[in-house]
């Protein structure tokens, strides 16, 4: 923009630009750095997935389902209590944030119970807390979650589309307008910086990357549903139907984790690679400074 601006008459305009040319260096080392030290890109990854995980053994504990069909109260409540530490070691110590609460009990309960109600991947009837039977499972947890997966599948899906047009149109952008008007050739690297900010911006979101998956298990949580449905009253309180729909949300936080994490890792991974060129730019700037100075005192 300065390069555009400087064969035009105006030099207040050009005064700001160039300023901006020092300020917004500056500014993005500095939120490199914070990210880099309190804002890294999996930390968020392992606290979803570890939520999760207590979340299933949470509803397997509820319907009695699983490990947990068992008559003595304190040996569920230790198998439950084993299964959320186990979660809690999951948690990368190198990506920590401190998660530790100190609250008393109904202050827990009061915003479980919250959480329950607002959540909209859980029914409002259900207060996190009391047993469940299967009936109440299914309509609690398993078909909320569909209706959440159809849900945010349409939505990723039709904001990737969005942003690919978005991309497409700024990077086709500059090269219409250098048609137009030499002048404006510099926009070219100002339309191709917006296209790349925009893909990258696409890859932090995850845009695109996970629709996939929530349709695969919102499939296959369907046609357990249906196979449960069609199944005899009696059948139909097996608590084994519990099992196999958490071992589908067990699936997809697996493939999720997996996905996301190597998005995450290619966009911090090329963060690094443009801070790495702009140091390696700048050595070699100063390496053709003192190698000039020391021909000037040969020359000498």
């Amino acid at each position: 923009l300065v390069a555009m601006m400087s064969s035009y008459d105006t030099p207040a305009l050009t005064w700001v630009l160039q300023a901006s040319l020092v300020i917004v260096p500056i500014i993005s080392v500095g939120l490199l750095n914070y990210a880099s030290e309190y804002a890294r890109n999996t930390a968020w990854i392992e606290y979803r997935v570890a939520a999760e995980r207590i979340r299933t053994e949470i509803y397997l504990y509820r319907t009695r389902a699983s490990q947990y069909a068992v008559e003595d109260d304190v040996e569920r409540q230790q198998l439950l209590l084993n299964k959320v530490e186990e979660a809690y070691k999951s948690i990368d110590s190198a990506d920590f944030v401190p998660y530790m609460r100190a609250r008393d009990e109904q202050i827990v309960r009061d915003e479980v119970q919250e959480l329950c109600y607002q959540s909209p991947g859980t029914d409002d009837r259900d207060d996190g807390f009391a047993p469940l039977t299967v009936d109440e499972y299914l309509n609690y947890r398993v078909r909320p979650q569909i209706k959440w997966y159809v849900g945010r599948i349409r939505k990723d899906y039709i904001q990737k589309r969005r942003l690919t047009i978005g991309v497409l149109i700024f990077a086709g952008t500059g090269s219409a307008l250098v048609g137009l008007d030499r002048n404006l050739a510099s926009l070219v690297a100002l339309s191709t910086a917006a296209g790349i900010a925009l893909t990258m911006w696409s890859s932090v979101r995850t845009t695109g990357a996970t629709y996939g998956l929530f349709h695969e298990s919102a499939r296959d949580l369907q046609m357990g549903l249906r196979r449960w449905e069609i199944l005899s009253e009696e059948k139909r309180k097996d608590t084994k139907v519990v099992a196999e729909m958490e071992n589908i949300f067990v699936r997809e936080r697996g493939d999720w984790e997996k996905a996301v994490k190597q998005m995450q890792q290619s966009v911090e991974q090329a963060f690094k690679d443009s801070r790495s060129l702009r140091s390696n730019e700048k050595d070699n700037g100063e390496n053709s400074e003192e190698e000039l100075a020391a021909e000037g005192e040969v020359a000498k």
